[in-house]
């Protein structure tokens, strides 16, 4: 029998695992290099999204069909640590919107 913190590590190897997390690293990095290069103002005076935010919400939007497979294949496993992997999906997808919800307000 795993001990909590093996099947966690068990888990995260499992590529459904940590592609979603990669992915929202990846949006994430996406909007700040955009946000560092053409700035607020831009942002703001677009009228029309570039390729930038349709990159982005392919990265953020693609993941959710990962992270459902993740938890129709492997979670039901060891429901405890999948529904830790899970908070950790979850957390990154937050961590992408922050900057998004900043800029709104």
């Amino acid at each position: 029998m795993q001990t909590y913190r093996g099947a966690i590590v068990t888990l995260v190897r499992k590529p459904s695992a940590f592609i979603p997390l990669i992915l929202s690293a990846g949006a994430l990095l996406l909007l700040l290099g955009w946000l560092s290069i053409y700035g607020v103002r831009e942002m703001e005076a677009a009228q029309d999204e570039g390729a930038a935010a349709h990159l982005y919400q392919l990265m953020i939007g693609g993941q959710l069909f990962v992270i459902a497979w993740f938890m129709f294949r492997w979670a039901r496993h060891d429901l405890k640590a999948g529904v830790t992997i899970l908070a950790l999906q979850a957390l990154a997808i937050l961590a992408s919107f922050i900057p998004l919800y900043i800029l709104e307000h």
